[in-house]
């Protein structure tokens, strides 16, 4: 996925929630918050589908016992996709009420500048410049270790992280939809095999817009070591 935590930034506008309150939606509005890819609510649900950070990575698994847990709308979808047959039973919903009011998040205006500069330039230092600033845009928001800081806000880097996680688990299923199998994920990728077809990168595009993604390379032998560690190379040493 093509720039994920920053185009979640864009797509959601985030910095419009540097200040926000919070808004219990009515029961009779719950299903249609929880299922909503546009606007963020965090929805607490009786679930025995689980995500969940275990050693500093992202673990998502089924329990035996169903438990109450806090998550994302976006999330709830994700693992509605990915455990069609889950319980998921929606018992509170809150929406975050914007109170900072404007257009665009900053993240947009580096991306622009980031793709002016390589249009003119190519991959400049300046060009690496504006991907590192829309880059470490979500960081600073999630940051708690060793402190907080002024730009620390949980609000935020919990939806952008929760609607990445709904691109990521839509291309998934796209790729299981047309007979891939689906091997291993790092943030913003999926590795798979079975038949790759010229048309899977145009389907998976339009099932995650306003998300795009783009093909890495096929036909080519991939090693996973352990998290974080994987190695694509083609055919020869």
């Amino acid at each position: 996925i093509k720039g994920a935590y920053s185009r979640a930034i864009q797509v959601l506008n985030t910095d419009q929630y540097l200040a926000y309150d919070w808004r219990a939606v009515p029961e009779n509005q719950w299903e249609e918050a929880a299922y909503d890819r546009d606007q963020p609510a965090l929805c607490q649900v009786t679930t025995d589908a689980i995500m969940a950070s275990i050693n500093k990575s992202l673990k998502i698994y089924r329990v035996q016992k169903p438990c109450l847990k806090w998550y994302w709308n976006f999330d709830v979808q994700a693992l509605r996709l990915l455990f069609p047959d889950c319980m998921m039973t929606v018992e509170r919903v809150y929406k975050p009420i914007p109170l900072n009011p404007v257009k665009t998040s900053l993240p947009a205006e580096w991306d622009r500048l980031k793709d002016e500069e390589q249009a003119r330039n190519g991959k400049t230092t300046r060009r690496e410049f504006f991907k590192l600033l829309s880059n470490t845009s979500y960081g600073i928001k999630a940051q708690r270790d060793p402190r907080p800081t002024a730009h620390t806000n949980l609000c935020i880097a919990g939806m952008i992280t929760a609607r990445s996680h709904l691109a990521l688990i839509e291309m998934a299923d796209e790729c299981r939809k047309h007979g891939l199998i689906w091997r291993y994920s790092d943030t913003d990728s999926v590795c798979v095999t079975g038949e790759y077809f010229d048309g899977l990168t145009d389907a998976i595009n339009e099932r995650i817009s306003p998300f795009t993604a783009e093909c890495e390379g096929y036909d080519e032998r991939v090693m996973i070591f352990s998290l974080k560690r994987y190695i694509r190379r083609p055919d020869d040493d």
